[in-house]
């Protein structure tokens, strides 16, 4: 479904059932859907699942949005690879496609209300009971030993803070990091409160993956960079803003291709994708337009 910007305000949810298109490259095209017994987030999966259960990836939306199919055509690629993946936000509308350059409508979803970290954790325990329980139609289908968690700006934030939980093997922060200067605990934007001492409860493996110098992020991902000292840190940068490629490239441009790879590798153990990220060689590290950094990367 997609909206015309004047009518992106305050569009009701979705559901339950089947949402938009069908897409992604993948072995296995994939779908949007509602689900009742989780009205707060949106699922992406297969529209045919997989023989084996598959890892579930959480995903937390730019302005921590309270609209689950923000990110759609993103969600369905990674989802297409073999991923039961799970946005926050009740399904809304899809954000229409724009080239680079173009600005998004002057509200972008500002109406749409927030999703707040416990929307994630809702979304982990639902995955958590629906996968072993005989009734559900998702039963078998999602291996909740292998769990990781995205999200971009400050989704990101709230990737950071849930990957701090012993069930999250992996991470990601797109266009994000922790703020340098942290806001007062009652802010009211209580998503962007994520201390600097957090990072040293990650539990995994975490990769940045930025928009370079004009990201608005930039500076607080270096900084998280910096600080990391038990776990691997992967860093990469590609210049083209704080808006990634989520919406500019089909498919979800380089940045689904880089989730698609980074989770692969790091809950599947694929070794064709640990290429992008390991060597002096890596497939990011020689890819026009990109530069890398790495930390710890010996304890991979």
């Amino acid at each position: 479904m997609f909206l015309a910007p004047a009518a992106l305000c305050a569009a009701a949810a979705q559901g339950p059932g089947i949402l938009g298109k069908i897409s992604g490259t993948g072995k296995y095209p994939a779908v949007a859907e509602s689900v009742a017994g989780l009205p707060v987030a949106t699922l992406y999966h297969p529209q045919s699942m997989p023989p084996e259960p598959m890892p579930l990836l959480l995903w937390g939306n730019g302005g921590c949005r309270d609209n689950g199919l923000r990110y759609a055509q993103f969600m369905r690629e990674v989802a297409s690879h073999g991923f039961f993946v799970i946005a926050a936000g009740h399904p809304r509308y899809e954000r229409p496609e724009r080239a680079p350059g173009v600005p998004a409508p002057a509200n972008d979803g500002a109406d749409d209300g927030r999703a707040d970290l416990t929307t994630l954790q809702a979304a982990l325990d639902w995955a958590l009971r629906v996968s072993t329980d005989p009734t559900s139609v998702f039963h078998g289908h999602i291996d909740t030993t292998r769990i990781g968690v995205m999200g971009t700006s400050c989704g990101g934030l709230q990737a950071i803070a849930l990957a701090t939980d012993p069930r999250i093997k992996t991470a990601i922060a797109f266009n994000s990091g922790v703020l340098i200067s942290p806001l007062p605990t009652d802010s009211q934007n209580r998503d962007l409160v994520v201390p600097k001492s957090a990072l040293r409860d990650l539990k995994g493996p975490i990769a940045y993956i930025n928009g370079g110098a004009s990201d608005m992020a930039y500076k607080n991902a270096l900084d998280d960079l910096r600080l990391i000292e038990h776990v691997p840190v992967f860093f990469a940068e590609n210049g083209v803003g704080h808006d990634g490629t989520y919406l500019f490239d089909a498919n979800g441009g380089d940045y689904a291709r880089v989730a698609t790879a980074w989770f692969s590798w790091q809950l599947k153990g694929d070794a064709v994708a640990a290429r992008w990220f390991q060597g002096s060689r890596c497939g990011l590290c020689v890819k026009r337009g990109w530069s890398v950094r790495r930390k710890n990367f010996d304890r991979q």
